[in-house]
Formats: C-alpha cells, sequence, structure tokens
C-alpha cells in the first residue's frame, strides 16, 4: 500500500548491508516484552554483549525500563517513529553520543508491532573490558516523537532521572 507503515518483510537487509551493522529491530510481544529480534554487530561490539533473543528492558537500567518500555508502546499503538540520544560516560573521562532512530513497521497480519531502528555511534568507540555495562555509565539526554502520517502521542515520558547509577 502506498503511504502508511511498511510490513517488516518489505525490509530487505541486502538493500542496507552497510547499514546492519548499526540496525537493531524490537518486536513488542507484551506490555513488558520487547523482544529483540536483531542486534547489528557494532551494537554487540560496543554493548559486549548480543542481545538477540532476549527482552530489550532486561538490558536497560531499572531507572530506564518504564521510559523505554512507555515509549516503545506508544511509538507501537499510535504508530510513531522515536528519536534517542544517550551520552556515555565511560571510567577514563571520555563521554561518546550514542543516537538512535526508530520507525515502526507491520507483521504479516498488518498488525504495527516492529519498531526497526537505527543507531550511530563511533566506528572506534569499543567498551574496554574495565568499562561498567552500558546500562551503568549512560544517560538519555533527548527523545521525541516522528510523525509518520498517524500523529504523536499527546504526551511523552519524562526523561529518567540523572545521577542515580554509578559512572
Amino acid at each position: 500500500e502506498a503511504g502508511g507503515i511498511p510490513a517488516r518483510l518489505a525490509f530487505n537487509p541486502a538493500e542496507v548491508k552497510d547499514l546492519l551493522p548499526f540496525i537493531f529491530i524490537i518486536e513488542r510481544r507484551a506490555r513488558d516484552d520487547l523482544y529483540v529480534r536483531l542486534s547489528g554487530t557494532a551494537l554487540e561490539r560496543m554493548l559486549h554483549l548480543s542481545p538477540t533473543g532476549g527482552n530489550y528492558l532486561d538490558f536497560c537500567h531499572e531507572v530506564e525500563r518504564d521510559f523505554f518500555r512507555d515509549t516503545f508502546t506508544a511509538m507501537i499503538e499510535t504508530p510513531c517513529g522515536g528519536f534517542f540520544r544517550r551520552t556515555l560516560n565511560l571510567q577514563g573521562g571520555e563521554g561518546h553520543e550514542l543516537a538512535s532512530k526508530c520507525m515502526p513497521f507491520k507483521d504479516r497480519d498488518g498488525v504495527v508491532r516492529y519498531l526497526i531502528g537505527l543507531s550511530a555511534i563511533r566506528s572506534d568507540l569499543h567498551l574496554s573490558r574495565y568499562d561498567p555495562p552500558v546500562q551503568d555509565i549512560s544517560q538519555i539526554s533527548d527523545f521525541y516523537y516522528i510523525d509518520v502520517g498517524s500523529g504523536i502521542p499527546d504526551s511523552q515520558p519524562a526523561l529518567p532521572p540523572e545521577g542515580v547509577r554509578p559512572v
């Protein structure tokens, strides 16, 4: 169909092979089940783990879980996209920005339940084994919804509080 939300099957990874290391696909299976169907290799290198096959919320710091559950739910139910910016503060005092954009996709039955996202990170950013997990060193600094034709939610969740976890 012209316009509207595309089907997940319309996404052909071969057409964006250079971007695949930075792409993720999340399937909302239930309110607290955001199943990671795909996590690109650049994201896995940065995280020092493969979230593919896990629940995205399990990889979030406890103060971020409600935020991500609520924003991902709103993006699926509206449907709309979203833009996230995080700052990663590493042990050496360096700060790096991680920006991600997510867009909704439909399943085979026409139900919106997928988010396909692209993250922009420095290609040379590799956390050392001495850095704490990303969930302990990141701070969400910006978020907004993106209208893809169905509007955006009337309100957006507050950003998770700062300064509540070790850095």
